[in-house]
C-alpha cells in the first residue's frame, strides 16, 4: 500500500522527536567539556551551512531560489525568529536548567501554537479540546517552572520565550516552503546563524582551546548535521504537508526520550516534580493531538 505524502511526514516526525529527545541530553555534556552556547551555534552552523550547501548544489536549485525575490520577506523573518532566537534561547536554557526540564518547557509551543494561530490569527480552528489540552499543557510548564521554589528559573523562562516565538516564526517559514525550496531555505538559515553567532561568541565569549574544539568534534557534527539539518528538515516538510499545530504535536515523544537517555547517560532519574509535569503534559497533548482539525490555508497552497 502507497503511504500518502502526510503519513510519510508523520512516521519521520516520530523519527526526529526520538533524536529531539537525545540532542538536550547530548548539549548538556558538551558544556561540561567547557562548550558555550553561542560558540556551539556558531559551529553547528557551519557544518549545516555546508551540508545544505552540497543538497542545494546536487539539486540545481540556486538559480531558481535565488530569483524569487517575493519571498525574501518571508524567508529573512523565518531565518531571524527561528533560526537565531529561537536557536540560541534554546541552547541557552541548557546553560542554566536540566535537560529534561527544557523539553517538558518546550512542548509548550503546542499551546503557543493554537493560541497564535488558532485565536490571534485564525489560521488554524481551536476547538474544546484544544482549549483543554492547552490548560493542561499550561498547568504541567507552571510546575516545572517554580517547582518547590519560588522564583521562576532562568533556564525555564528562556525555554518558555522560545517556545512562545517559535509558532510566528513558523507561519513564515510555512509562507516561504511554498516560495523556494526546503533547502534553500535551510541553507539561508544555516549563513545567518553562522555570520551572527560566530560574530557574538568571537566578542562574547571569546575563542575555544584546539583541544576542547577536537573533543567536541562528534558533539557538533551531531548538532550540525542532525539538530540544524536533518530533524529541521523533518520538521519543516511536516509544516509542508500538515498542519503546523499537527506537526508539533509530535514533540509529546521527545520528553519520554529525554528522560530515558539522561538516565542512561548523565546518571540523571526522573524527579517526582519532573513526573507529575510529564503525566500532565501527556494527558494535555492527547487532547491537543486528537482534537479534530481542518487543512488549513495559508495563502501559498494549493487548494485540494
Amino acid at each position: 500500500m502507497k503511504l500518502s505524502e502526510k503519513r510519510i511526514a508523520e512516521i519521520t516526525l516520530v523519527f526526529r522527536y526520538i533524536l529531539g529527545g537525545l540532542f538536550p541530553v547530548l548539549t548538556v555534556i558538551a558544556y561540561t567539556n567547557s562548550l558555550s552556547p553561542l560558540t556551539t551555534l556558531a559551529w553547528s552552523y557551519v557544518i549545516a551551512t555546508i551540508l545544505f550547501a552540497i543538497l542545494l548544489t546536487i539539486q540545481g536549485g540556486w538559480k531558481k531560489n535565488i530569483k524569487n525575490t517575493k519571498a525574501f520577506k518571508d524567508i529573512a523573518l523565518a531565518v531571524i525568529i527561528i533560526g537565531i532566537c529561537f536557536q540560541f534561547l534554546f541552547f541557552l536554557s541548557l546553560k542554566f536548567t536540566s535537560a529534561q526540564n527544557v523539553t517538558l518547557i518546550s512542548l509548550m509551543e503546542i499551546v503557543f501554537s493554537f493560541i497564535i494561530l488558532g485565536w490571534i490569527t485564525g489560521k488554524e480552528p481551536v476547538s474544546k479540546k484544544h482549549i483543554f489540552g492547552s490548560a493542561l499543557m499550561l498547568l504541567s510548564a507552571g510546575i516545572i517552572l517554580f517547582g518547590n521554589r519560588t522564583e521562576l528559573s532562568i533556564g525555564g523562562i528562556f525555554m518558555l520565550i522560545a517556545a512562545f516565538i517559535a509558532p510566528i516564526g513558523n507561519i513564515f517559514a510555512k509562507r516561504a516552503l511554498h516560495q523556494v525550496s526546503l533547502v534553500y531555505l535551510m541553507f539561508m538559515r544555516s549563513v545567518a546563524g553562522l555570520i551572527i553567532f560566530f560574530t557574538a561568541a568571537y566578542f562574547i565569549e571569546g575563542p575555544i582551546s584546539n583541544e576542547i574544539f577536537v573533543q567536541s568534534i562528534p558533539y557538533l557534527l551531531f548538532s550540525g548535521l542532525i539538530f540544524l539539518g536533518l530533524m529541521k528538515v523533518i520538521n519543516l516538510f511536516g509544516f509542508k504537508k500538515t498542519s503546523i499545530t499537527h506537526t508539533i504535536s509530535f514533540s509529546s515523544l521527545k520528553p519520554v526520550f529525554t528522560f530515558l537517555f539522561a538516565w542512561i547517560l548523565l546518571k540523571e532519574a526522573p524527579t517526582t516534580i519532573q513526573l507529575i509535569a510529564m503525566a500532565f503534559s501527556f494527558i494535555g497533548l492527547y487532547f491537543l493531538a486528537t482534537a479534530k482539525q481542518k487543512q488549513t490555508q495559508y495563502g501559498f497552497e494549493k487548494s485540494k
